[in-house]
């Protein structure tokens, strides 16, 4: 029974993109009545930012099944925090302001299905590898999730019209791109792995 809890585990953070989509829960058509505002990328931008933060602040569950290396424990450990401290902070927006769409992506069902596969794909490789590789395909879905939560942050901050949302989403946007940094660096510091002709 392990394995079973340790496969959903790593589901939980394969963190590369948001996979927790539900077409019938969280997809409906956005309309005049529903979105925040009516046009804009307000309106869905929230979702999205707040679902990703929500596999974000849960990658560092994967101490509990791989062994790392302690200075990537501690960026893991930070990213955790970081995305964990955004996500309570959009939840308390969400609470103060009943119109604040944290829900519907709005995201096409082909989309939804991609964002399926890559997650299949990204667990089975992170459940299988070890070592560098491991390290390395950890890191790659970190900066992926990084610079998307970053940008979309600074998106949601240039269409946000309450200044207090807005500043928060910019200093959000800050710290995701200063771990980013950390990602990239770390990534340059790990062993060249073997390199093998395509066939």
């Amino acid at each position: 029974m392990r394995w079973i809890s340790w496969v959903a585990v790593v589901l939980i953070c394969c963190s590369c993109a948001s996979f927790r989509n539900h077409p019938k829960r969280y997809n409906q058509p956005t309309t005049a009545t529903n979105a925040l505002p009516a046009t804009g990328v307000l309106q869905n931008g929230y979702a999205l930012l707040f679902d990703l933060l929500g596999d974000e602040k849960d990658v560092a569950l994967l101490r509990f099944i791989k062994q790392e290396e302690p200075e990537l424990k501690i960026l893991i450990g930070d990213i955790s925090r970081v995305s964990g401290e955004a996500y309570s902070r959009l939840e308390e927006f969400g609470k103060a302001d009943p119109n604040l769409n944290l829900k519907n992506e709005g995201l096409p069902l082909a989309e939804l299905a991609a964002r399926k596969s890559i997650s299949t794909m990204k667990t089975r490789a992170l459940l299988h590898d070890t070592g560098a590789e491991f390290e390395i395909q950890l890191l790659l879905s970190q900066t992926e999730a990084l610079v998307y939560g970053a940008n979309l942050a600074q998106v949601l901050a240039a269409s946000e019209t309450d200044s207090q949302r807005a500043r928060y989403l910019r200093d959000t946007a800050d710290r995701l791109l200063q771990l980013n940094r950390r990602v990239i660096q770390m990534l340059l510091k790990l062993p060249e792995t073997p390199r093998t002709g395509i066939r």
